[in-house]
């Protein structure tokens, strides 16, 4: 498969948009955790996905999602 353009990458991506939820998901609370997720955190991630499904998949769902988490509430400050 070979992109031409925005319009055949936004195909390329709705084609495996579970994959690219559960993705951004990792990545985005990779981030907020300040750390690289660990095989523990797939839970939290696949309830993350599962919970924003219903409001379309939205950034904010996941944002939502990540910020209500056990592992970001609970995550140790550094510095």
């Amino acid at each position: 498969m070979s992109l031409t353009g925005p319009a055949s990458l936004r195909q390329a991506l709705l084609g495996h948009r579970a994959e690219f939820v559960a993705t951004a998901t990792e990545k985005l609370l990779a981030y907020a955790l300040g750390r690289t997720v660990a095989y523990s955190d797939m839970p939290t991630i696949r309830a993350i996905v599962r919970n924003a499904a219903p409001d379309d998949d939205r950034l904010s769902s996941l944002v939502v999602g990540i910020v209500k988490s056990e592992a970001f509430r609970m995550r140790k400050k550094q510095g």
